[in-house]
């Protein structure tokens, strides 16, 4: 049936019984993956395994932001935001790009929490708290600039308020972007919460 499968089969009926292989041996998750990914960069695919799910991501650096922040602590909020992002990112029949945006934006927030101490702000005042106490590790220009995508998708036209008229739609590319770009904050949040 397998042999069938990667012969016969549809062409993302290959890529569901790798993620399939990957979400049932996580004993070997680590180097199957890696040797799946170089297998698909080998032969030039368009997609690459990261936390189990297959996506159509293929840079590189782009491919390690997201693998480090979904590789965060065993029980952060901010890597289940992130992996719940890939997962609906990469979901052939039924992606959900606005959901991915929503959790990847959340997944920032739940980092700045952790990086200000306070568990319960959201991210434009977490990151008011960090900048107050780790002002020498963050330049406040980058903190306005998270601060302006936060509005961006939490305002009337942003991404959480897809569906009314005039409101910016979820597109796989604007997804792309925010899967990458918000691990890439949680990685630098990350590092934050280990410095005085």
């Amino acid at each position: 049936m397998v042999k069938q499968t990667l012969s016969e089969g549809e062409w993302y009926e290959v890529y569901d019984l790798l993620e399939f292989i990957a979400s049932e041996t996580p004993e070997y998750s680590e180097s199957l993956l890696k040797g799946l990914n170089a297998i698909l960069e080998r032969n030039r695919a368009g997609y690459r395994i990261v936390a189990g799910e297959v996506v159509e991501i293929t840079d590189e650096a782009e491919l390690q932001s997201i693998r480090t922040a979904v590789a965060q602590g065993p029980v952060s909020p901010a890597r289940e935001h992130m992996k719940k992002a890939v997962q609906l990112f990469a979901d052939r029949d039924n992606p959900q790009y606005a959901n991915s945006i929503k959790e990847s934006i959340s997944a920032v927030e739940a980092a700045a929490r952790d990086a200000s101490g306070k568990p319960s702000a959201i991210l434009t005042a977490a990151l008011d708290e960090i900048a107050k106490q780790k002002a020498a590790s963050v330049h406040p220009a980058l903190l306005k600039g998270w601060k302006a995508i936060y509005g961006f998708a939490g305002d009337s036209g942003g991404i959480r308020h897809a569906d009314y008229e005039g409101s910016v739609q979820a597109t796989p590319e604007l997804a792309q972007y925010f899967l990458v770009t918000c691990s890439a904050m949680v990685n630098l949040l990350t590092t934050l919460q280990s410095k005085p």
